[in-house]
């Protein structure tokens, strides 16, 4: 992945292995996730939010579909647009969001509210 920042605000990288990227901007106090073939900004309660999300789906669906079926449906905040996710994906895009909110908490989080 080429990574071309739509601006010149610095940022922290949370996490990045191949294709994934999750950074964080102190300017724009938002989180910018690059994963696969999508990407997406998230304030902090979009990100908490999306995280529960996952994990609620991924324990619905486990084991009942086969792990690379993109049959699940994810909702977003844009109105008839959805991701198409399998167990495996909601298995790996949680781990990979939840690898950079771990970070996020203890390195930028705690350093802000002290």
């Amino acid at each position: 992945m080429i990574f071309q920042p739509n601006h010149e605000h610095s940022f922290t990288i949370l996490y990045e292995e191949g294709d994934n990227k999750v950074i964080y901007c102190e300017e724009c106090q938002a989180f910018h996730v690059y994963y696969g073939t999508f990407s997406l900004d998230a304030s902090m309660s979009a990100m908490e939010s999306l995280l529960y999300t996952l994990a609620v789906y991924l324990k619905n669906y486990e084991g009942r579909v086969h792990p690379k079926c993109r049959c699940i449906e994810i909702d977003t905040p844009f109105p008839k647009f959805r991701l198409l996710m399998s167990t495996d994906d909601l298995h790996c895009f949680g781990r990979v969001l939840g690898a950079a909110y771990k970070k996020f908490k203890k390195d930028i989080w705690t350093a802000q509210n002290n």
